[in-house]
């Protein structure tokens, strides 16, 4: 019962972060292309473009991260892990995920401060606080935690298992 509640929550998860990394790529793209529209063809740039595309940029990237570690794409050196035996795959991914965790949670930990920082700062072209810049990083690297935890355990019972994890 809870791991199929569990296993609903990360479809649904995935799901919501590929359709926000999809829409902030594209936000990204159509204020760059209207910013340059509006600079060069119409004379009058606009003042917020610049700070909206890097906006976007980060809750893109942050976004994409977590979608490529729930789908164990990232930090992974295919050519070196797949010619491993299931035993060296395990090892391989307990390391990775153990450092992964570690930088995450030192992201996390520091991340508190730079939001409280964050938070106070205005954009000079959007009516808005730069908080919003930090909430993905926040926001990201959690999960990114808990997709690395979950690599971790599946790993450590696939190295006692003497299995390759799927």
């Amino acid at each position: 019962m809870l791991s199929g509640t569990i296993h609903f929550f990360d479809r649904w998860i995935l799901k919501a972060l590929k359709v926000l990394c999809a829409a902030t790529f594209a936000a990204v793209v159509f204020s760059v292309i209207l910013g340059i529209l509006f600079r060069y063809v119409f004379k009058s740039p606009l003042a917020w473009v610049e700070e909206f595309s890097r906006l976007n940029f980060v809750w893109t990237t942050f976004m994409g991260a977590c979608i490529a570690t729930r789908e164990r794409e990232h930090l992974k050196i295919k050519i070196f892990s797949h010619r491993l035996h299931p035993k060296g795959t395990a090892i391989h991914d307990i390391l990775i995920s153990s450092l992964g965790i570690f930088f995450l949670a030192v992201v996390l930990w520091q991340g508190g401060l730079v939001y409280e920082a964050m938070a106070v700062q205005m954009y000079a072209g959007m009516p808005f606080s730069q908080k919003w810049q930090a909430i993905p990083i926040l926001l990201g690297s959690a999960l990114m935690a808990l997709y690395f935890l979950g690599i971790l355990v599946g790993s450590v019972d696939s190295l006692l298992k003497g299995e390759r994890q799927t």
